[in-house]
């Protein structure tokens, strides 16, 4: 990862981890391929712990480490990315500087030790334990069990981060990668897109459904004959051809059309936005492919206090190079072309009509919202799709939220040690185009639509199953 190594953990709370059972815990192994897991307490008892990770040792492959934070006693583990800290308890300033390594390098802190209590009346936040990590000279972040994962602010100088699973609408489970330079990229998968309920329109019921009568994984609805799927209760004809088609996109790992609908344009260019957060003050980096030309081009605005340079930068590419050709974004219907619309009114009006005028293309919206295909992965960001299809990415260690979280740091106060690694943050953004570009070719040319039957499938007995702790 650009000369940075990094170490994967995914992150299971021992309260939840019963919901899920073997294939689903091996579903999640694969789609991360983390380094270790780690188990966190939540709000379960010790003796469900203990069992948690006794019944997860069965399942976990060897080479990936299990580290359950609620064991008694503080210790390292040392991997690529630096050392790891596991803190069961609070511990005292000395405590924790006997087990910093004593070369600098940068040191990441699990524990349940630490938490966060707001005010609402006085709008403040009041952390407890987080004392004993400031002071040193090591760089440090610590993650706390009791933060979900998307909880990240600067505390007079240390690092927090939630490790928890965020639990607003679907349940995510998180994975984080820890950098060797102190970088933290974090992906999730939520807890219904594992197992056979990948799969769209398998909700709890239908799942359980399928897994009474001996459905227990994709492969085994990808083998059905369409007259057994038919057979269970609820199931649709629709319904059941549906299923049939993304087993097969998940399996086979290609795309799968729905529909024959043929209005995506083969002629395009792909783009990408940068921005400080969801609700942006400034778009700072654009992103560009153009295929016809195979050219890359970034367009990066480092001084904050100049907005509209970037907007008429792009602009005029736009008005000089389009030539009548579509541009494409993934979710851009969501985010880029809102957000690109509203700053060049603000920032850049002489290019608005140019940019408003644009013919434009959401791959994401084509295939999830409008439902004309199935994409061969469980998770629908731009990631792990351009993974399914076979795009190999050079790997920056950053994220959106990463790089979002890097130029509000700078924008706040521009100096040495806040400015981005240009280079590295650049490269993201165009990683981004390429695999966009990627995953378009595989939607134009995935010209498969499959029929209503399943007659050409390998078929298999089913058996039953059921949570993590009938094995």
């Amino acid at each position: 990862m650009s000369g940075h190594e990094s170490y994967a953990v995914v992150v299971l709370e021992a309260s939840r981890v019963n919901r899920l059972d073997s294939h689903e815990i091996e579903d999640l192994i694969d789609y991360f391929d983390p380094d270790g897991v780690v188990l966190i307490r939540g709000n379960a008892p010790a003796f469900t712990v203990e069992q948690v990770r006794y019944e997860l040792e069965r399942v976990i492959p060897d080479g990936v480490g299990l580290h359950a934070i609620a064991e008694s006693d503080p210790r390292t583990v040392t991997t690529d990315a630096g050392t790891v800290l596991i803190a069961p308890n609070e511990l005292s300033t000395q405590q924790v500087e006997s087990y910093l390594p004593g070369d600098g390098s940068h040191t990441y802190v699990l524990t349940e030790a630490v938490s966060v209590e707001m005010d609402m009346i006085a709008l403040t936040a009041s952390v407890d334990g987080l004392d004993p990590y400031g002071g040193h000279d090591t760089p440090l972040t610590v993650f706390s069990g009791q933060l979900a994962s998307d909880y990240w602010v600067d505390h007079d100088g240390i690092d927090l981060r939630g490790l928890g699973v965020v639990k607003q609408g679907n349940v995510k489970i998180p994975c984080f990668y820890l950098g060797s330079d102190g970088v933290v990229t974090v992906k999730s998968l939520a807890e219904g897109k594992l197992g056979i309920r990948a799969l769209t329109g398998m909700g709890e019921t239908y799942a359980a459904r399928f897994k009474q009568a001996g459905y227990k994984t994709v492969e085994d609805i990808y083998r059905a004959e369409m007259v057994d799927l038919l057979s269970i209760k609820g199931v649709s004809d629709h319904r059941a051809e549906q299923f049939t088609k993304q087993s097969t996109a998940l399996v086979e790992r290609e795309v799968v059309r729905f529909t024959d609908d043929e209005s995506l344009p083969q002629d395009v260019v792909h783009i990408d936005i940068e921005t400080d957060g969801l609700n942006p003050s400034i778009i700072w980096q654009i992103g560009l492919y153009d295929p016809r030309a195979d050219e890359t081009y970034a367009f990066l605005q480092k001084d904050s206090t100049q907005k509209g340079e970037i907007l008429r930068e792009f602009g005029a590419w736009l008005r000089n190079n389009l030539d009548g050709r579509a541009v494409v974004a993934y979710n851009g219907w969501k985010f880029d072309f809102p957000h690109l619309t509203e700053f060049f009114h603000q920032c850049a009006p002489e290019y608005s009509q140019t940019w408003e005028s644009t013919y434009k293309v959401d791959p994401y919206d084509w295939v999830v919202r409008e439902g004309h295909a199935a994409f061969p992965s469980r998770g629908n960001g731009i990631e792990a799709v351009a993974d399914a299809v076979g795009y190999e990415r050079e790997h920056t260690g950053l994220d959106g939220a990463t790089t979002a979280h890097a130029y509000q740091r700078w924008m706040q106060n521009p100096c040495g040690e806040t400015e981005l690694d240009w280079d590295r943050h650049t490269t993201y953004c165009r990683e981004d185009v390429l695999a966009l570009h990627h995953v378009y070719q595989a939607l134009l040319n995935s010209g498969r639509v499959l029929s209503e039957q399943n007659t050409d499938r390998p078929t298999d007995e089913n058996t039953q199953q059921g949570t993590l702790f009938d094995y």
